[in-house]
């Protein structure tokens, strides 16, 4: 096996070769693909924020809606059992025509005094 002077001449070319490449090639490939890489899990770290943030959002309009249909039930005008049995009545009754005057006055004036109850309510 005989060594010539071009297999080392061959050798110092190929590390001359691989420092070039290194230096120019590798290194801001390398950078670049870092920097992607940053830059996703920073899209990625910023969207988990909002969903967590969205999450939290949620869960405080679901107590403040809550919190408002208790107020609702708590503060709703309730009607009185005698008068729901009344109104059922009404709308039992298959034609109105068999309905006498005096109670349609009766219950025009039930709903007045309702309506009045309701409207005084709303504005306290």
């Amino acid at each position: 096996m005989e060594i010539n002077i071009t297999i080392f001449i061959q050798a110092f070319n190929f590390f001359i070769a691989y420092l070039l490449f290194k230096h120019l090639f590798f290194k801001p490939t390398i950078v670049y693909l870092q920097n992607k890489k940053m830059a996703q899990n920073n899209i990625k770290e910023g969207i988990t924020n909002q969903q967590l943030l969205l999450e939290k959002k949620i869960e405080k309009k679901k107590d403040e809606w809550k919190k408002c249909q208790t107020y609702f039930r708590k503060n709703s005008p309730q009607e009185k059992p005698a008068q729901l049995v009344h109104i059922e009545e009404i709308k039992k009754e298959p034609e109105i025509a068999e309905v006498s005057q005096k109670e349609i006055d009766r219950f025009s004036e039930h709903m007045k005094k309702v309506i009045i109850e309701r409207v005084q309510s709303v504005r306290k």
